[in-house]
């Protein structure tokens, strides 16, 4: 437990007290402390007596102390990315003999402490969070993530380029996990930032380091207390993720969609984003394979169906899970049809099979499935990509056997 909390909660515990209590409470602490700390005790008691001192007034020395340290800690930054301060380099002559390998391995050598003074940092914007100053911590992780360390020597010759934080982890320069220094990172920014400013923000540092492991559950982990506008920000954060494109958003998307429990919006935002994320049209639909709305999510399956383009495979997963829906209605030829469209979006020998062997009248399908084949392959042998995933001679093969 870090100190304000802790602070805090001696506080609210000892104003629930009486003084009897607190009489007997201290006479405890004082029975079983250890003799060197005897004098400080009685120290403090009278300082108390004749100053008042309180909490307060001892959290904010603290503080004070840990601004002017964060200062200084921000202007050895500053030293580093001038290159004022550099590390040294060489390659280690006997890693070949070792692994027998190919690629060489540097070792980093630090004269001039560098690297102390990045972890001590790293420190300081821990405390930032825990005493609450959240606008000097974030002058610090803004240093922090933008730092540029120079290496001279043998890694000149290797690759030459600055190390910035992900690089010195991978290099296992740091004494702290990526992950964390990336959570506490977005904690101190999205507190030190007024609503209209938060999502942009948040999105920029995520973007810097490429999305590394990052949940934004995590960072609800961190700080003394909730993070404050949460819903409001959520609604927010997941508008600007659904327009950006690219799987690591949307990885961070849905774990974002998740968050909100709201089948409206889960619903709304599917349908606002089908052409960056088709992917929410399908996390929708497997939510609801544990409620009872089976009418419905099978209409929100069709409709999907028929927004996203047949040449993408997460069109055949969804046309599956539709079929789900299609069967607890026991509407059989619904099945059958979106067992089609699954073998239309990818046409893999196990959705032929599907359809070849589980269907009750094969005949009827046979040229939809002679002319998908016949549109994929000839497609596919053309310009030689695309999104579909298909057995090509087999369902050929299967196609011209007399049944």
């Amino acid at each position: 437990m870090n100190l304000p909390k802790f602070l805090s909660e001696v506080s609210s515990k000892t104003s629930e007290m009486t003084s009897e209590e607190l009489k007997a409470f201290i006479s405890e602490i004082a029975r079983t402390l250890p003799e060197k700390k005897r004098e400080s005790f009685i120290a403090v008691m009278n300082a108390c007596q004749k100053d008042m001192v309180s909490c307060k007034s001892v959290l904010s020395d603290e503080i004070d102390l840990l601004r002017s340290s964060i200062d200084r800690s921000c202007k050895k930054l500053e030293e580093i990315n001038k290159k004022e301060r550099v590390l040294d380099s060489e390659f280690n002559e006997e890693w070949d003999d070792w692994y027998n390998s190919d690629v060489d391995e540097v070792i980093f050598m630090d004269p001039n402490r560098l690297l102390m003074d990045i972890d001590e940092a790293i420190n300081l914007m821990h405390k930032s969070i825990d005493f609450e100053i959240y606008k000097e911590g974030y002058d610090l992780a803004k240093r922090l993530i933008s730092i540029s360390v120079t290496a001279f020597g043998d890694y000149e010759d290797l690759d030459g380029d600055p190390l910035g934080i992900v690089e010195l982890y991978d290099y296992d320069l740091l004494s702290y996990n990526l992950e964390r220094i990336v959570g506490e990172v977005l904690y101190i920014t999205y507190m030190s930032h007024e609503m209209e400013n938060r999502v942009e923000k948040l999105y920029e540092i995520m973007k810097r380091f490429q999305y590394h492991s990052i949940h934004l559950e995590d960072v609800l982990q961190i700080g003394n207390h909730a993070l404050p506008e949460f819903n409001e920000f959520l609604v927010l954060w997941i508008n600007h993720l659904g327009m950006q494109p690219g799987r690591a958003v949307e990885r961070i998307l849905k774990e974002s969609q998740a968050m909100l429990q709201d089948d409206y919006t889960l619903l709304e935002n599917a349908r606002k984003f089908v052409v960056q994320h088709p992917t929410l049209y399908e996390e929708y639909l497997r939510l609801k394979l544990d409620s009872d709305d089976d009418r419905k999510a099978f209409e929100i399956g069709l409709e999907a169906l028929e927004k996203i383009p047949e040449s993408l495979v997460i069109r055949s997963r969804i046309a599956l899970l539709t079929g789900q829906f299609a069967s607890r209605l026991q509407n059989e030829s619904a099945v059958e049809y979106c067992w089609l469209l699954a073998f239309e979006s990818d046409s893999s020998f196990v959705n032929y099979l599907r359809i070849r062997l589980l269907t009750k009248d094969w005949k009827r399908y046979e040229e939809d499935i002679r002319r998908i084949y016949e549109k994929v392959y000839s497609k596919t042998k053309r310009i030689g990509i695309n999104n579909i995933n298909y057995p090509g001679s087999d369902i050929e093969n299967s196609l011209t056997k007399d049944d």
